[in-house]
């Protein structure tokens, strides 16, 4: 459910988290800091959403004793692969994101400084 929510707030992510070269964030979002942190703190929901997934998935394996080499296992471990494609994504994005909310850090001090 966090998936569609995030997809319907950020409407520049394509579904498999793929934004395109004419839709770099940098573009859309113009400098604008605010924007930076409020992407910043929806990126780490999704991805906390994905931690939980995953916590789960490995609680329902030890509850019933399955074994990964078993088509019951398999089948129960298959969520992981799109977990970890989607995780892998979103951790480029956060360390951009928290790459560029740094920058912002400095200018902003750099900004106040020259005011005094």
């Amino acid at each position: 459910m966090s998936k569609l929510k995030f997809h319907e707030r950020n409407p520049t992510f394509s579904g498999n988290l793929t934004i395109d070269e004419h839709n770099d964030i940098r573009r859309l979002l113009n400098d604008n800091y605010n924007l930076y942190f409020q992407l910043c703190i929806e990126l780490f929901d999704y991805m906390e959403e994905l931690l939980n997934l995953v916590q789960v998935i490995f609680t329902s394996l030890d509850q019933s004793r399955t074994n990964s080499m078993t088509s019951t296992g398999q089948c129960r471990l298959n969520p992981l692969i799109a977990c970890v494609q989607d995780s892998s994504l979103l951790y480029d994005y956060i360390v951009k994101v928290l790459f560029k909310l740094h920058e912002g850090k400095k200018w902003i001090f750099k900004k106040k400084e020259n005011s005094f």
